[in-house]
């Protein structure tokens, strides 16, 4: 059998509904993508002030997407870049 050799990703998926509201396809999408190995921030479209949440081993639910973007993302894109994931 051959081996087939998949990259991770980091997704982001913008902030157009809550993960607490009703499950729909994006949640299902997103828990799957993350249960393959990626790497999920699912941007809540409240923003709380609140920390964020770990769904699964690779989902997290961001509940300030803003201030993720400027304080956590720019870690994320350099450990990326060197190979690694912070």
């Amino acid at each position: 059998m051959k081996r087939r050799w998949t990259k991770v990703a980091v997704i982001l998926f913008p902030p157009i509904i809550d993960w607490a509201f009703m499950k729909q396809r994006p949640h299902q999408l997103m828990l799957h993508l993350a249960q393959a190995g990626h790497h999920v921030f699912f941007y809540n479209k409240t923003i709380a002030e609140k920390e964020n949440e770990p769904v699964e081993e690779r989902l997290v639910v961001v509940h300030n997407h803003m201030q993720w973007l400027q304080e956590t993302w720019p870690s994320i894109q350099k450990g990326a870049s060197e190979g690694s994931f912070v």
